[in-house]
């Protein structure tokens, strides 16, 4: 408003001079007369102008030096806290180069404020000097402090606590001089643009008092008048739009302030747009987003715009959601001159993702509840499956007639079925919950092929058919990948025509599709001359839970997984699977499947124990820990017939009594048990050996499929495993051999209980092995006739890389580093074991 009066003063003064013109024959001298006037005037204006500018300038400097001095120090303290915390003196060099620059800033302050008139700023800059003399001399002591031998947290913390009385001092200091700066140059400003105001308008008013231009000058303002007249026209049918925009609009000033508000923006927080002008704009957030909306709001500084989401409380105290976009403005002089704020109200939104995030949730629960199920059901089911086929095999192994025979074979044979049946469920479950844990190993096809072959050579010949085996020469004899997933899938699909084809032969063919690098891609595929299959067959065939149609399940039983299984299991191998049929005419499966080029399997030589002797069977003792007494008695008469002894308890609790009472040379213990279960009692028995010369072997009986039950059980202490239902050669097996290393000859256990959960290589008399000799003899056998030392040369080799992985094993611990840790132990792991140390490969495989 003040710039408006000068205006108007000025055209009151045209006009009254125009009117004396008209009617004078002086005018032309008194024009020279105002003419001279206003070249003596402008340049008083002119010198004054200057002046203005110089003491401009000397304030923009003051306070340039300032924000310098205080950044030199902050980063000063910033290079002081960093070689404290870091402990490296490559920030003391960062710290004393900026301590060196802040005499020359000090140095450039004292100078600019030498001239001051003001006594005022001259004791705030002395008083300026002596603080930050006296926080370097501060910072000098807490790096010499560090440096010295007496150094103690409890010493450093006293002279922390004073820097920061003493900075915080500082930046009183510092915001004092920039208040007075800064108000002085308001003051050169408004002086300046006062002085050049009266300038222009005595050269505006000699301009006018030209006659000759009156009739010009009125028809510009006239057609300027005109056109303001439309702008302002425009101006408000903009205004009236963003008035009742979608989108909340206000414009921020530089301090912050509300300047104008629109009635959306205001309708969204609860107020009218009165309420809001010239309050500060943060007020309506919630204070634990302030700091996210101030830090954005300084990103606008550098970027020109930010966009945010935050949390607003509205006038009656209830919070909304909203999406703040703030967009940087300037003022006339270029300078920050405050933001545009666009909100958009998402609580809708954010309750949506938050139903999203709860549904998730819930799936996930559920999935969790559903895996957990089906490993009880494993459980529950595989348990009385073990009693039915155990107790089958055994009913079998007596002396019957051939109809008792026949009788115990047909119950043996419809619990395997019913077992497979149950597998393919679970085996579905695990590839649905995404739990179908990959092997990457190196493997021999044709081996693979052909011990499938051997499964299903029985039935083929039972029903008179063949199976035809061609594989490319193309193949490579060695692959990597998965043997055990690929078997399966050769399983089903051969099992399938073996199954469906009544006469003729069954046909597996094997070629190399292509290969790039170390990437080959095969084909698989099984050609029968069975029953067929409609085009609306093969349509549904890769379903779970569908087959051909629903005669098949009555004629040839089957759950109608097998194919899905398959079709899963293949596209895990990032290949496809189909079918090429004709009804009555036979089918032809095929798949594809992507595995790597790989070296031939090394396959380690177990010792086979020798057969124990009547008198040795005679000495020992075994326990069986079951809870289901049709197992139990499974188990005993097993071991009964392979000539031992054996008692049974029902939980752990009874198994921890039943050791503390009697010496046993074998544990068969079952996992999952009521009360406490397997794994419980193992860790419990494991506790009880430490620092004793006891370590009696434990072999798990679990029918969990669906985890990771060898991991499981090894973490929990045990030395072996088995699972349900219980084969007989197995466990005759098993138990010879974990009764042969636990000889007469013991060894005191030295371990913690944390590093017995999962037990190192044992030697018959079950000393831990720290290096495996026969590891190094087969190593021999590569040995040139001529050339140095292979043996040697490894070992040199592993006594130099060993002690890097070591360092970086430890920094992983340190650093919290997960994956480093594993990397480098896996790798230090790789090269123990290739040497036969098998202690410390066993310890970097439990890192």
């Amino acid at each position: 408003m003040r710039n408006q009066t000068p205006k108007n003063t000025n055209n009151l003064q045209l006009q009254d001079l125009v009117s004396i013109f008209r009617k004078s024959d002086i005018g032309l001298g008194l024009v020279i007369a105002i003419l001279l006037s206003v070249t003596v005037f402008s340049h008083k204006g002119k010198v004054k102008l200057t002046e203005h500018a110089r003491q401009t300038a000397q304030t923009n400097q003051v306070l340039l030096e300032l924000k310098a001095t205080m950044s030199q120090l902050q980063e000063a303290e910033s290079g002081m806290n960093s070689y404290l915390l870091a402990e490296d003196p490559a920030f003391l060099e960062q710290y004393s180069s900026k301590i060196k620059n802040m005499d020359v800033h000090l140095k450039n302050l004292s100078e600019l404020f030498a001239e001051s008139e003001s006594e005022e700023q001259q004791k705030l800059i002395s008083k300026l000097n002596s603080l930050i003399k006296e926080k370097l001399s501060q910072l000098d002591g807490i790096v010499s402090l560090r440096q010295s031998k007496s150094y103690t947290k409890e010493r450093l913390e006293p002279l922390i606590t004073q820097g920061a009385y003493i900075m915080e001092d500082i930046r009183k200091v510092t915001t004092q001089i920039e208040t007075q700066e800064r108000s002085m140059l308001e003051e050169h400003v408004l002086d300046a643009e006062s002085a050049a105001s009266r300038s222009h308008n005595t050269i505006v008013l000699a301009c006018f008092l030209a006659f000759t231009f009156l009739v010009a000058s009125r028809l510009v303002v006239t057609r300027s008048i005109e056109e303001r007249k439309r702008a302002e026209n425009e101006l408000r049918k903009m205004s009236t739009a963003l008035e009742h925009a979608v989108e909340g609009i206000a414009r921020v000033d530089a301090r912050g302030n509300y300047f104008n508000v629109n009635k959306t923006y205001a309708k969204m927080l609860g107020y009218n747009t009165e309420e809001l002008e010239r309050k500060n704009w943060l007020t309506h957030i919630v204070p634990a987003d302030q700091k996210k909306v101030a830090s954005a709001h300084q990103g606008i500084i550098i970027n020109g715009k930010q966009e945010i989401e935050i949390v607003a409380q509205k006038k009656d105290g209830t919070q909304c959601y909203l999406r703040m976009t703030m967009i940087l403005t300037h003022d006339d002089n270029h300078q920050f001159g405050g933001h545009y704020c666009f909100i958009k109200n998402i609580s809708n939104e954010k309750r949506e993702q938050q139903e999203l995030i709860n549904a998730k949730k819930v799936a996930l629960e559920a999935s969790l509840a559903k895996s957990e199920f089906l490993a009880n059901m494993s459980h529950e089911i595989r348990t009385p499956m073990n009693g039915v086929i155990g107790m089958a095999g055994l009913l079998s192994s007596t002396e019957l007639n051939p109809k008792q025979k026949q009788y115990a074979e047909t119950i043996r044979v419809s619990a395997e079925a019913l077992l497979t049946l149950i597998n393919d469920i679970l085996d579905f479950s695990k590839i649905e919950s995404r739990k179908m844990v990959f092997e990457t190993i190196d493997f021999d096809l044709r081996s693979v092929i052909s011990d499938t072959e051997k499964m299903l050579n029985h039935s083929a010949k039972t029903k008179g058919i063949g199976i035809r085996i061609d594989i490319s020469p193309e193949v490579p004899p060695y692959l990597r990948g998965d043997p055990g997933k690929i078997r399966q899938i050769l399983v089903n699909l051969l099992g399938n025509a073996v199954k469906f084809t009544r006469q003729g032969e069954v046909s597996l063919l094997v070629t190399r599709q292509q290969q790039i690098n170390n990437n080959v891609e095969l084909r698989i595929e099984v050609h029968d001359s069975g029953i067929g299959l409609s085009i609306d067959a093969q349509n549904r065939l890769f379903q779970p839970f569908t087959q051909a149609d629903t005669s098949t399940t009555r004629k040839f039983g089957g759950t109608g997984l097998g194919l899905a299984i398959c079709k899963r299991l293949v596209e895990m191998m990032h290949g496809e699977i189909g079918v090429q049929s004709e009804e009555t005419k036979g089918s032809v499966f095929w798949f594809t499947m992507q595995l790597e080029n790989g070296n031939k399997p090394v396959i380690e030589s177990q010792p086979v124990a020798q057969s124990l002797t009547d008198r040795e069977k005679a000495t020992m003792n075994l326990l069986v820990v079951e809870d289901n007494l049709v197992n139990q008695r499974v188990v005993l008469e097993m071991i009964e017939q392979i000539g031992l002894k054996a008692e049974a308890v029902g939980n752990g609790f009874e198994a921890l009594k039943a050791i503390s009472e009697k010496n046993y040379n074998l544990i068969l213990m079952d996992c999952q048990m009521p009360g406490m279960d397997g794994y419980e009692a193992t860790r419990k028995i494991r506790k009880d050996e430490f620092g004793t010369a006891r370590h009696v072997p434990i072999v798990a009986v679990t029918a969990d499929v669906t985890s990771g039950d060898r991991k499981k059980c090894y973490e929990a202490g045990m030395d072996d495993y088995i699972t349900k239902p219980i084969e007989f050669e197995r466990l005759a097996l098993t138990i010879e051999k974990w009764l042969r290393h636990s000889s007469n000859k013991t060894v005191v256990n030295t371990a913690s209980p944390i590093e017995t959960e999962q037990p190192a290589q044992v030697t018959q008399n079950s000393a831990p092995v720290i290096i495996d000799w026969n590891i190094l003899k087969r190593l021999e056998k590569f040995q040139r006739p001529g050339a140095p030392n292979m043996i040697h040369e490894l070992t040199q080799l592993y006594f130099e890389t060993a002690p890097p992985y070591l360092k970086k094993i430890r920094k992983a611990v340190l650093t919290n580093n997960a994956e480093a840790l594993a990397a480098e132990a896996h790798a230090l792991k790789s090269s123990s074991s290739n040497l036969g140390i098998i202690q410390v490969s066993d310890l970097c495989r439990k890192l």
